[in-house]
């Protein structure tokens, strides 16, 4: 066992140091220029033909992931925020109840107490009428239309207007 671990153990040693050495040559280092020279033209060609069939490249998706991110962020902040002012409504909403309570009895306390026992009359059913009348509808304007002066009710036509010639 021993002689078997340290064969593997030399081997691995040789093994780990032969990158390096060749590296640290001339004719390595030029080899390893090459090779990294290629791979960077190959990525280039590689996300222009995924560009030209109109898939997206390694680099578009990091930048989208990058945009993610930061919407992702965005998204939370907002929440945060509106928790902070749903909370706050709420506390308002408890000190205006608290407010409206006495207001309230004082009220009660204002009725005098034949007018809470006095009885009214049912509701009569309203007449029908000939003519059915139509809800007035308001037309918005377009943005950036002029809005129309309402006209005083001294105002006069140009009909009723005398003009004289000079």
């Amino acid at each position: 066992m021993d002689e078997k671990k340290s064969f593997a153990e030399q081997l691995k040693k040789k093994i780990g140091k032969m990158p390096f050495k060749f590296i640290s040559t001339k004719r390595g280092m030029a080899a390893l220029e090459y090779v990294l020279r290629a791979k960077s033209k190959t990525d280039r060609r590689l996300t222009r033909a995924f560009h030209l069939a109109g898939l997206p490249s390694l680099q578009d998706k990091a930048e989208v992931e990058g945009v993610i991110r930061r919407q992702t962020r965005r998204l939370r902040e907002v929440t945060a925020g509106l928790d902070e002012m749903e909370e706050a409504i709420l506390r308002l909403e408890k000190s205006l109840a608290q407010i409206a309570e006495p207001v309230a009895v004082k009220e009660a306390a204002a009725i005098p107490p034949a007018a809470a026992r006095r009885k009214t009359k049912p509701a009569s059913r309203p007449k029908k009428s000939a003519k059915k009348t139509k809800p007035a509808v308001v037309k918005p304007q377009p943005l950036g239309a002029a809005r129309k002066a309402a006209k005083p009710t001294s105002a006069k036509s140009l009909l009723d207007l005398n003009f004289k010639k000079r």
